[in-house]
């Protein structure tokens, strides 16, 4: 498998919507009862929001220089991150989608990261579920016959 590390507008996205989630009382398509929780007692959101993004630029980076070696340009990704009004507007979808292309481009699970990258999958799972449970085809389904 190949690794790319995604531009940094991707992560300034996740950012962004990371804060939503971790404000997000509704059970909506931002719903994540990880993020929700992982930031319940949280006194800054904002920063350990920011210290979440960057863990996960970390992996993604580390998992590139791993993959190719003798690429590896010493640039600092995480040195180069500014918290920045994101591209384009959150929306479920799209925070899904970059979510699953982070974690797609994460082959390393160095130990001390293993909590943030747990809270990615979980908030991944949790992100999928929100959007499928509020979809009116889901809603009109039934438990049973």
């Amino acid at each position: 498998m190949s690794v790319l590390v995604p531009d940094l507008q991707v992560y300034n996205y996740l950012q962004a919507a990371v804060e939503r989630m971790a404000f997000n009382r509704t059970v909506d398509d931002f719903f994540s009862q990880s993020i929700s929780s992982h930031f319940q007692n949280c006194p800054d959101i904002s920063k350990e929001a920011k210290r979440l993004i960057l863990s996960w630029l970390n992996l993604n980076q580390w998992s590139y220089n791993k993959r190719y070696p003798d690429e590896q340009d010493n640039i600092n990704l995480c040195g180069m991150y500014r918290e920045d009004v994101t591209h384009k507007p959150l929306t479920a979808i799209q925070t899904l989608k970059y979510l699953q292309c982070v974690r797609y481009n994460i082959e390393i699970e160095p130990d001390l990261f293993k909590k943030d990258l747990r809270l990615l999958n979980e908030c991944i799972i949790d992100l999928q579920g929100s959007i499928i449970g509020n979809m009116e085809e889901y809603k009109k389904s039934t438990w049973m016959n």
